[in-house]
């Protein structure tokens, strides 16, 4: 991914997944259990907004990754 992704207005749960190095279904389960900031579309699909999730990231601990940044 690339510098595009912080002006993009929402990311997949696939994406969020590309950008942090961890599987889909850790994403999945960290928006269930742990507050990840999520959306459900109207299919069921979650969606996330890049600069709430960037402001969870920093507010549990964990790197940013420079295309969020």
């Amino acid at each position: 991914m690339n510098a595009t992704v912080r002006r993009r207005a929402v990311l997949s749960t696939g994406e969020v997944a590309e950008l942090l190095h961890v599987s889909k279904r850790s994403v999945l389960n960290w928006a269930a259990s742990r507050g990840m900031p999520s959306y459900a579309t109207p299919g069921g699909h979650l969606r996330f907004r890049p600069h709430e999730l960037v402001r969870w990231l920093r507010d549990s601990g964990m790197d940013v990754p420079e295309e969020l940044a």
